[in-house]
Protein backbone atom coordinates (compact mmCIF):
# COMPACT_ATOMS: atom_id res chain seq x y z
CA UNK A 1 0.00 0.00 0.00
CA UNK A 2 1.30 3.43 -0.93
CA UNK A 3 1.35 5.87 1.96
CA UNK A 4 -0.29 9.16 1.02
CA UNK A 5 0.37 12.79 1.86
CA UNK A 6 -2.98 14.51 2.36
CA UNK A 7 -4.17 18.06 2.99
CA UNK A 8 -7.50 18.64 4.74
CA UNK A 9 -9.09 22.07 4.82
CA UNK A 10 -11.86 23.26 7.17
CA UNK A 11 -12.35 26.15 9.58
CA UNK A 12 -12.14 23.91 12.65
CA UNK A 13 -11.30 20.41 13.80
CA UNK A 14 -13.37 19.00 16.64
CA UNK A 15 -14.56 15.58 17.75
CA UNK A 16 -18.17 16.81 18.00
CA UNK A 17 -20.43 18.09 15.28
CA UNK A 18 -21.35 16.68 11.89
CA UNK A 19 -18.51 17.45 9.50
CA UNK A 20 -16.02 18.05 12.31
CA UNK A 21 -16.71 14.68 13.95
CA UNK A 22 -16.51 12.91 10.61
CA UNK A 23 -13.14 14.54 9.86
CA UNK A 24 -11.73 13.67 13.28
CA UNK A 25 -12.68 10.01 12.80
CA UNK A 26 -11.35 9.96 9.24
CA UNK A 27 -8.07 11.55 10.36
CA UNK A 28 -7.57 8.95 13.09
CA UNK A 29 -8.28 6.16 10.62
CA UNK A 30 -5.79 7.51 8.04
CA UNK A 31 -3.09 8.25 10.60
CA UNK A 32 -3.38 4.75 12.12
CA UNK A 33 -2.60 3.37 8.68
CA UNK A 34 0.55 5.46 8.31
CA UNK A 35 -0.65 8.27 6.05
CA UNK A 36 0.56 11.83 6.58
CA UNK A 37 -2.03 14.63 7.00
CA UNK A 38 -1.68 18.41 7.07
CA UNK A 39 -4.81 20.11 8.43
CA UNK A 40 -5.42 23.72 7.36
CA UNK A 41 -7.85 25.46 9.70
CA UNK A 42 -8.41 28.10 12.34
CA UNK A 43 -9.74 26.31 15.45
CA UNK A 44 -8.43 23.08 16.94
CA UNK A 45 -10.28 22.05 20.12
CA UNK A 46 -9.99 18.31 19.38
CA UNK A 47 -6.43 17.94 20.72
CA UNK A 48 -5.56 15.31 18.10
CA UNK A 49 -1.83 14.54 18.19
CA UNK A 50 0.13 12.15 16.01
CA UNK A 51 3.66 12.18 14.52
CA UNK A 52 2.20 12.22 10.97
CA UNK A 53 -0.32 14.98 11.73
CA UNK A 54 0.49 18.65 11.28
CA UNK A 55 -1.70 21.67 11.94
CA UNK A 56 -1.34 24.70 9.69
CA UNK A 57 -3.17 27.67 11.22
CA UNK A 58 -5.13 29.85 8.83
CA UNK A 59 -5.46 33.41 10.20
CA UNK A 60 -8.88 34.36 8.87
CA UNK A 61 -11.38 37.10 9.76
CA UNK A 62 -13.92 35.80 12.34
CA UNK A 63 -16.88 38.07 11.59
CA UNK A 64 -19.08 38.97 9.85
CA UNK A 65 -19.89 35.51 8.52
CA UNK A 66 -19.65 36.32 4.77
CA UNK A 67 -16.20 37.84 5.32
CA UNK A 68 -15.17 34.86 7.49
CA UNK A 69 -16.04 32.37 4.75
CA UNK A 70 -14.35 34.42 2.00
CA UNK A 71 -11.20 35.19 3.98
CA UNK A 72 -10.79 31.55 5.04
CA UNK A 73 -11.20 30.36 1.46
CA UNK A 74 -8.62 32.80 0.07
CA UNK A 75 -6.05 32.46 2.86
CA UNK A 76 -6.25 28.67 3.18
CA UNK A 77 -5.87 28.34 -0.59
CA UNK A 78 -2.67 30.43 -0.48
CA UNK A 79 -1.23 28.39 2.39
CA UNK A 80 -2.05 25.07 0.72
CA UNK A 81 -0.37 26.21 -2.52
CA UNK A 82 2.71 27.32 -0.57
CA UNK A 83 3.01 23.91 1.11
CA UNK A 84 2.26 22.08 -2.15
CA UNK A 85 5.24 23.81 -3.81
CA UNK A 86 7.54 22.49 -1.07
CA UNK A 87 6.28 18.93 -1.32
CA UNK A 88 3.24 17.90 -3.42
CA UNK A 89 0.13 16.36 -1.87
CA UNK A 90 -1.47 13.20 -3.18
CA UNK A 91 -4.91 14.47 -2.15
CA UNK A 92 -6.26 17.90 -1.15
CA UNK A 93 -9.73 17.75 0.41
CA UNK A 94 -11.87 20.65 1.60
CA UNK A 95 -14.87 20.14 3.85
Amino acid sequence: MKLLRLAFNHTRLDSSGGVEGYMANLLRYLLERGHSVDFFGGKFPSGLEHPNFRIVRVPYVRSPRPLRVASFAVLSHKLILREERKRPYDVIQGF
